[in-house]
């Protein structure tokens, strides 16, 4: 029996000083020889997206140059750049990018390049290892969305139901660059229709809806044996542990439950990836990639019959759902 996971290892994981990266590849290494396949979803390294956003601004408003702003980039992730030829490939079109019209097109492509530098590297040590992989920007994948960023779950699956089908049956992991999606403008010129694709940011968290798009079309490849898993550096805990260590561990929440969660601010899981794998019946897994029984599983299950029901969660937004 073949098992697909779809692993998505968030920025807390992935740091500016490449930890983690080898990391996930030892891991996964290591689940091969039980039979599990995965598709790897990444997020930009630990504070690259709101430096590429603040630099972009900056840019933008003329309080620093484009060398400049790309020099801060390079720098907060100078291990991976010295390490990785293709990743420095990636700066250079950074910097064209800020020769282009300053625009919202050029904004999400210069915001979502975090990552593709995760990809890139990722992309490296996996191949350095002796495994078989090829890295896909979201816009390649094909993660669609509206203007406005929403996720079209539909479109998106059928988009990558052929890569992800290909890229399984021929034994290569699919890295996947989240938070970055593509939606398709109509114009008329010379009497013809012509279709314009552009670049466009899914939000925060985004990455959490690029997995679930991975979902359908994986369980259609290994006949519904399919997991989806959030690695993190911690699972979900009543404090946040960073305020007060050794806080207890919330092994259980329903879908209703964590969406109303995520509806006050409170980051878990993005909403629109919770509504997608409620539908599905499928839990979600809040991991600790480092102590993996140290874990919150997301289901649809009543709160009845957990045996240690949350009543309350403490954080520093106001915070509250219904029991």
């Amino acid at each position: 029996m073949v098992i697909v996971r779809v692993e998505k290892a968030g920025g807390s994981l992935l740091l500016p000083d490449g930890s983690g990266f080898e990391d996930i590849v030892k891991h996964v290494g290591e689940e091969r020889k039980e039979g599990i396949r995965h598709i790897i979803v990444v997020s930009a390294t630990k504070g690259t997206t709101n430096l590429l956003e603040r630099n972009y601004n900056r840019v933008l408003n003329g309080e620093i140059s484009r060398d400049e702003a790309v020099q801060e980039i390079y720098n907060h992730n100078k291990p991976i750049f010295d390490k990785s030829t293709n990743a420095k490939k990636v700066l250079d079109d950074l910097a064209i990018s800020l020769d282009m019209a300053l625009n919202i097109d050029t904004y999400d492509y210069f915001v979502g390049t975090g990552e593709t530098i995760s990809c890139v590297h990722l992309n490296e040590i996996f191949g350095a290892a002796g495994y078989k992989t090829e890295y896909f920007i979201g816009p390649r994948f094909g993660i669609e969305v509206d203007a406005h960023g929403r996720i079209n779950y539909k479109a998106s699956s059928q988009n990558a139901r052929e890569i992800i089908s290909k890229c399984l049956e021929n034994d290569v992991t699919p890295i996947v660059g989240g938070f970055v999606g593509f939606y398709v403008t109509k114009e008329k010129r010379d009497g013809k229709e012509i279709k314009k694709r552009h670049t466009k940011l899914i939000g925060k968290d985004g990455s959490d809806i690029t997995g679930a798009s991975c979902v359908r079309p994986a369980a259609e490849f290994c006949n519904g044996n399919v997991e989806y898993i959030i690695s993190k550096d911690t699972a979900f805990r009543l404090v946040d542990p960073g305020i007060i260590p050794h806080t207890s561990l919330v092994p259980k929440l329903t879908y209703r439950e964590a969406i109303q969660i995520g509806n006050f601010g409170s980051p878990l899981v993005h909403i629109a990836a919770v509504y997608e794998l409620e539908e599905l019946n499928l839990p979600i897994t809040i991991m600790n990639f480092y102590s993996r029984k140290d874990k919150t599983v997301i289901q649809n299950e009543s709160i009845t019959k957990i045996e240690h029901p949350v009543v309350a969660i403490a954080s520093r937004v106001f915070t509250s759902f219904d029991i």
